[in-house]
């Protein structure tokens, strides 16, 4: 079956299984990618390797506007502090008090689905990956 979107939820399940284990591959071949995986790691040992007692504090912004800032942190939420794709979107949308763009959201879905194909223990609470409502679903 050929599919003309991005939505995970579009994709019978083992296409979306295969897919999302290959996430990181995909999202930097094409070279428009944003590059989650190596861009979160950066991050997380800047906050992790210091020694220093003062608390580091790391602010992101998007130079285009374009919602990369909500897909970076919804990212982040997921893998590093336990939260579910609903709850990440939710607070990543209560920030700006919008929807994030459908370019931004739909990657942070696709990057919940390889973290989960990772390590299904590890990653429990993302079972809502493919869950596009009460956000976005397609353009």
């Amino acid at each position: 079956r050929r599919c003309r979107t991005r939505q995970p939820a579009d994709f019978a399940p083992e296409d979306y299984a295969t897919l999302a284990r290959h996430f990181p591959e995909w999202d930097m071949a094409t070279g428009h990618g944003d590059q989650l995986s190596t861009r979160l790691q950066t991050a997380y040992s800047w906050l992790t390797a210091r020694k220093e007692a003062v608390p580091l504090v790391i602010v992101g912004h998007c130079t285009c506007g374009c919602d990369r800032t909500g897909e970076f942190f919804g990212a982040y939420y997921m893998q590093f502090q336990g939260w579910n794709f609903t709850r990440a979107m939710r607070y990543d949308e209560g920030v700006p008090l919008r929807h994030i763009s459908y370019g931004a959201q739909v990657p942070v879905q696709w990057y919940c689905g390889w973290l989960f194909s990772q390590d299904p223990v590890k990653y429990h609470q993302l079972t809502d990956c493919r869950n596009c409502k009460p956000f976005r679903c397609h353009h």
